[in-house]
């Protein structure tokens, strides 16, 4: 990671704002919060983010703010899912999170989704994110310990499946400047591709821990996040500094992945 990084007056801005909102009170939990938002803009990627959930604070509340913005965006949570120091954890039966976010109208074609897991849980058969709206097009997310990790961005024939045997790591996919689907897991590319097309982006909001069937809940999932965003025209290169950014913050807060 480079050595020199643009500073963020800790006396305000988008950090505080958080804070407030979420009712942090936490001392190393502030200074890790602000600390995550100078990296981010150190590196030139706060700027590329469109919503960035640390899933701090350890109420369902604290846990619904997106840091880049209080006011947009914000998790409305449904059903049985745990909300502690960790972060969240869906129960794979009916638990999700509305984030809000219609990808047709609030998402360039250029996205990318990164998801930060503590904790190995491979079942099968859940989605960890994503929507459709039965129009041909949808988007989501599977990871799976013993299948693998599905990526699918907007239509069928463009999506990612690669073989995968944990899921305790920071997953990052999506769709880069360059037009290629990746997928990242920690600092590691396990695909990259062309595809044929690109289709639209769903017009039906997106789910955490689970899939939005054009308004319908279904295919939960019970593995855990401990922080979530959404970033536009991120390049292939920046994985790596989004990664140290997100695990410094991680570790700061004592939740690594185990």
């Amino acid at each position: 990671m480079r050595k020199t990084l643009k500073v963020v007056a800790f006396g305000g801005g988008p950090a505080d704002a958080f804070i407030k909102a979420a009712g942090i009170t936490d001392s190393t939990q502030q200074t890790a919060i602000k600390t995550l938002v100078n990296d981010l803009n150190g590196y030139g990627l706060w700027s590329k983010m469109k919503a960035i959930y640390p899933m701090v604070g350890g109420t369902a509340t604290s846990h619904s703010y997106n840091l880049k913005d209080t006011t947009k965006f914000q998790i409305t949570w449904n059903g049985g899912l745990t909300h502690d120091s960790n972060g969240v954890t869906g129960n794979g039966t009916n638990g999700y999170g509305n984030l809000n976010l219609n990808p047709r109208t609030h998402l360039s074609t250029q996205f990318s989704f990164g998801t930060y897991c503590r904790v190995n849980n491979g079942n099968p058969n859940q989605f960890d994110i994503g929507s459709t709206d039965q129009d041909g097009y949808n988007n989501y997310i599977s990871i799976s310990q013993f299948g693998s990790l599905n990526y699918n961005h907007f239509v069928p024939a463009n999506g990612i499946s690669v073989s995968n045997t944990t899921t305790n790591a920071f997953f990052h996919v999506g769709l880069d400047t360059s037009n290629n689907l990746f997928s990242f897991k920690n600092t590691t590319l396990l695909q990259s591709k062309t595809p044929a097309s690109i289709g639209t982006a769903p017009s039906k909001n997106t789910y955490l821990f689970g899939y939005n069937n054009n308004g319908t809940a279904i295919l939960f999932s019970a593995r855990p996040s401990s922080l979530f965003f959404i970033s536009e025209n991120i390049t292939q290169a920046e994985n790596t500094a989004i990664y140290n950014i997100i695990q410094n913050y991680q570790t700061k807060i004592g939740r690594a992945h185990v």
